[in-house]
């Protein structure tokens, strides 16, 4: 007798086992496909695995943003999260969640993109560029680097004074 032919668990063929087992694991990367392509599209995507040394950890975008804001924006990266997050007591804010794909349409019709809320008009920087929270964080770094290292330009900078 074949041994590939060898009747195993519940009575079948152990070449049916493995035909089922590849149809599984085509269905499971297939599966892992999709919602890869669906969490690219997402505002926020899930989970990032990040390695550092021997040990892994899983990220969320946003903390990759939360990180890369304390890179750019360096000792003044606390002012950053103010005008970002606001105060529990002051209302104004700037963008709470860290979301990349914020956009506010002002009733000019002109929007504030990204993180950071960066005007497409003031700062001649289409949205397609402004949407990548790196470039926004970088674009909004070098405004608050011109502005004397404040946060005036914001609408919530001056509601907080910074």
């Amino acid at each position: 007798m074949n041994p590939r032919n060898k009747k195993v668990g519940l009575g079948l063929h152990l070449k049916t086992w493995a035909s089922i087992f590849i149809i599984v694991e085509i269905a499971f990367i297939a599966l892992c496909l999709c919602w890869t392509a669906q969490a690219d599209q997402l505002p926020l995507a899930p989970m990032h695995l990040k390695t550092s040394g021997a040990s892994a950890k899983l990220t969320t975008q946003y903390d990759q943003i939360h990180e890369y804001i304390e890179q750019v924006f360096g000792k003044d990266s606390d002012k950053a999260f103010l005008l970002l997050q606001g105060t529990s007591s002051v209302s104004c804010h700037e963008n709470r969640g860290l979301n990349p794909s914020a956009i506010h349409i002002n009733d000019d019709g002109s929007k504030d993109v990204g993180v950071f809320q960066i005007s497409e008009y003031w700062q001649g920087v289409p949205a397609r560029f402004l949407l990548d929270y790196k470039v926004n964080v970088d674009v909004a770094h070098k405004i608050y680097v011109d502005s004397g290292y404040n946060f005036h330009l914001w609408t919530a900078g001056r509601c907080l004074g910074i």
